[in-house]
């Protein structure tokens, strides 16, 4: 594995990047845009992210977006979301080129995603699915997501969305997440 200097919204640095032998995730920069949006194109029939709003998410949004490539094409993206002092990380989009499906590209960015998540000192991950987009809630499902609600009509089509959520305090270091005990008085 390589790694890459990722500056964290409390000012320290974390190293995030994945190698393997078919691709490499990183953080998306302005001139990945072109291949983000091809995905977009490639993989969503609506709903789809803009040109515009991947320039303002990479280049002013408080969030991150890494993207898996080779040295010829992109193969897929996640989007992360976060709020100044609130320790809930946001999937906001996630995509994997068609040619790639079934190959881990989604797996590996989702768990690059929880490590930064981890980074920005967040303790959750959460997200909406389609309700009929059964192959991404079998993979979060897989990575240990839960489903906590459902939202009626939250797509651009009417379809509902499934919400689900990851606790990240399993990864944290035990020995950080101790507490001591005060008696109150």
């Amino acid at each position: 594995m390589s790694v890459v200097d990722q500056q964290c919204a409390n000012g320290s640095h974390t190293q995030i990047e994945r190698t393997s032998a078919t691709g490499h995730v990183r953080e998306a920069l302005a001139e990945d845009i072109p291949a983000l949006v091809s995905l977009e194109e490639a993989c969503f029939n609506s709903d789809r992210l803009s040109r515009r709003s991947f320039r303002h998410l990479i280049t002013e949004g408080n969030s991150v977006t890494l993207i898996d490539h080779t040295a010829d094409q992109a193969r897929g993206y996640i989007t992360l979301l976060f709020r100044a002092d609130v320790s809930l990380a946001r999937v906001y989009s996630i995509a994997t080129a068609p040619g790639w499906l079934g190959k881990g590209v989604a797996s590996g960015l989702l768990r690059a995603a929880e490590e930064l998540a981890l980074s920005h000192n967040c303790v959750a991950m959460r997200l909406e699915i389609r309700k009929d987009n059964l192959a991404s809630q079998q993979l979060f499902l897989r990575h240990g997501y839960a489903v906590f609600s459902e939202h009626a009509g939250y797509y651009e089509d009417g379809m509902d969305a499934l919400r689900f959520e990851k606790s990240l305090t399993a990864r944290l270091r035990p020995e950080l997440a101790r507490t001591t005990y005060y008696r109150q008085t």
